[in-house]
């Protein structure tokens, strides 16, 4: 390698550590996903990229890869242990009934490693907490010491923080809490802006601690950020410019109040009326980083303002989107802004926070204002690995903005803006890989085996399924709810892997894609087949991601993955897998698989890792 070369991989490696320094997992792993195109040998992002994905709890997503860039047999102790982490996180996600069997292979595993020539004190620690998992307290007390002694041997030769954290922890095993308390005060101490280890810490103490059955409180010793959603309710008098000043102070004082929680240090909502402007602008004077979702794309945004916004409000809108950290757009085409498009962005940004506090093992600070005041506050709290449970406050929950609601200022002032006809929708497009090269003997067969299976499976949603269509092996589904459509999909696959298409004399290598999306389209009539049908901008978009989604999967997009945390956040899991290019020139999109909260029916033997 070159020393231009060189220098150009150390930029690298540091810019992914900087990233996961500030738990930035998804871009950390983006960065060093893209830079193995470059750097095809470099072990250091290979590792890197799997390690990623298992922060980011993407167990299969990290399983394929691990496979895919040869890393099974390394005997470095960081890819060694690999194939353990996976272990332990399908062992901390399976049925109880599982557990024990799962955590024994991760702590043989760590074992091995730890009692090998390139073994630490890391590899030593997650044996001890394995083997607690496998029921084997005996075992976890013997390497917990094991651990202590090395430590002490070691003395200041090892990482402070890393020392001080896999104190605490094997002091919890032998059951020293008093001393677990002081290393986890010591660890604290040590690391006030390296996020990612003080939310591994917190994890794996949280996991040791539920096993032990000793309480978590003393973790408020090792805090992490927690995030806010604000959401303002824009109401039809607030577009009369005279009042914008009152409002709006009212509004700074009721923001300013809430942010004294010193622990915020991320904020997300949208800019769909002054007091959303008088919100971001009270995050961006506090240093808090600011996500914004916009009803449209940041240009259209930004043309929308300078046509229907005063100059001073157009000024701070366009300078809360200069100061913020990130900009997602609602809707793939921002041409029309109506008050559902509105309602959306907030919701988006609602489970955008929620994501980004799973991430954080924290939770979602919901700031609700009307007129200036705090309606509401919630604490949406997310426990271990990312679930999530509501704690309402006193005030009452805060409720979404019905799509009914009236418009934000700018739409009310636009004597040209559409009649607020669609609605928010889950979308499946699936098909088969294969089907085309099928001669003409065995489509009929496709058709009265596969394609009736589905029809069957399909029986059992018939209140939430508002529309499917067919065409050749291909097929879409628009559903009222998300959560039904989650479901859906992943019966549809199961129901599909358990057919036996050789005995119906099909290929056996016929498996489906799925891809699934959730956004605003209309519902009209069919012109030519008189019948229903759902049209629009996230329909096309959905189509997009079936041909790039590996078959028997289910891959989803951010939107879908944001809105299904707000609604059934303990009942599946949305795994990060990267930005993928979606299909006929649609640019890259942030891609999710989509699986049960605690799935292991379908994750690959181990004997494909190395196992």
């Amino acid at each position: 390698m070159s020393e231009e070369a060189e220098d150009t991989l150390d930029a690298v490696i540091a810019e992914v550590l900087e990233l996961e320094h500030h738990n930035e997992l998804v871009r950390a792993f983006d960065r060093a996903k893209t830079a193995l195109n470059q750097f095809p040998g470099s072990l250091w992002l290979k590792h890197r990229s799997v390690l990623c994905l298992l922060k980011l709890g993407s167990i299969r997503s990290a399983q394929t890869l691990l496979r895919e860039l040869s890393l099974v047999g390394r005997l470095e102790e960081e890819l060694a242990i690999l194939p353990a982490q996976i272990a332990k996180q399908e062992a901390i996600e399976a049925p109880a009934e599982l557990t024990q069997d799962l955590s024994r292979i991760a702590a043989e595993i760590y074992e091995s490693v730890f009692r090998g020539p390139t073994g630490t004190f890391a590899s030593g620690i997650e044996a001890a907490s394995m083997r607690l998992m496998a029921g084997d307290t005996d075992r976890a007390q013997d390497l917990a010491r094991a651990v202590l002694a090395l430590l002490e041997r070691q003395g200041s030769a090892v990482d402070a923080y890393a020392a001080a954290a896999t104190r605490c922890e094997a002091l919890l095993l032998i059951g020293e809490t008093v001393g677990a308390r002081r290393a986890l005060r010591e660890a604290a101490a040590l690391t006030d802006d390296d996020l990612s280890a003080r939310v591994t810490t917190r994890k794996q103490i949280r996991l040791v601690c539920r096993h032990l059955g000793v309480e978590t409180a003393f973790l408020a010793l090792l805090e992490t950020p927690r995030v806010l959603h604000y959401a303002t309710a824009p109401d039809a008098p607030f577009a009369r410019e005279d009042l914008a000043a009152a409002e709006g102070e009212e509004t700074a004082r009721a923001m300013a109040a809430a942010l004294v929680d010193e622990r915020i240090r991320y904020g997300y909502g949208t800019l769909a009326c002054y007091r959303d402007i008088v919100c971001a602008e009270a995050l961006i004077a506090a240093g808090i980083e600011l996500h914004l979702v916009l009803p449209q794309g940041a240009e259209v945004a930004a043309v929308e303002s300078r046509r229907v916004l005063d100059r001073p409000w157009r000024a701070r809108h366009q300078a809360c989107c200069a100061g913020a950290a990130s900009i997602r757009s609602a809707a793939s085409d921002g041409s029309i802004l109506d008050t559902a498009l509105v309602a959306f962005a907030g919701e988006f940004a609602n489970g955008l926070a929620r994501l980004h506090a799973g991430l954080l093992d924290s939770d979602v600070r919901t700031v609700s204002l009307t007129g200036g005041e705090v309606a509401a506050v919630t604490a949406a709290a997310v426990g271990s690995y990312g679930a999530v449970a509501s704690v309402t406050s006193p005030g009452g929950p805060v409720k979404d903005c019905p799509h009914d609601s009236p418009a934000a200022p700018w739409i009310a002032r636009r004597r040209d803006a559409p009649v607020d006809q669609r609605r928010p929708r889950a979308m499946l497009f699936g098909d088969a890989a294969g089907f085309s090269r099928l001669p003409d003997r065995q489509v009929l067969t496709f058709f009265t085996t596969v394609m009736n299976a589905i029809d069957e499976e399909l029986a059992a949603y018939a209140e939430a399924l508002v529309h499917r269509n067919t065409w050749g092996d291909g097929f879409s589904l628009v559903f009222a709810t998300i959560e039904a459509a989650a479901t859906c999909a992943l019966a549809l696959q199961e129901r599909l892997e358990l057919l036996d298409f050789e005995a119906h004399g099909l290929p056996s290598g016929i498996g489906f894609r799925m891809g699934g999306h959730y956004g605003l389209v209309y519902a009209v009539t069919d012109p030519i087949t008189k019948r229903p049908n759902y049209i629009g901008a996230e329909m096309s978009r959905t189509a997009r991601i079936e041909p790039i989604t590996p078959e028997g999967e289910v891959y989803v997009t951010d939107v879908f993955a944001a809105h299904l945390v707000r609604v059934a956040p303990q009942a599946f899991r949305c795994d990060y897998v990267g930005h993928i290019p979606a299909a006929k020139d649609w640019g890259e999109m942030p891609m999710y698989l989509l699986r049960r909260a605690a799935d292991l029916s379908r994750v690959r033997s181990y004997e494909t890792v190395g196992f």
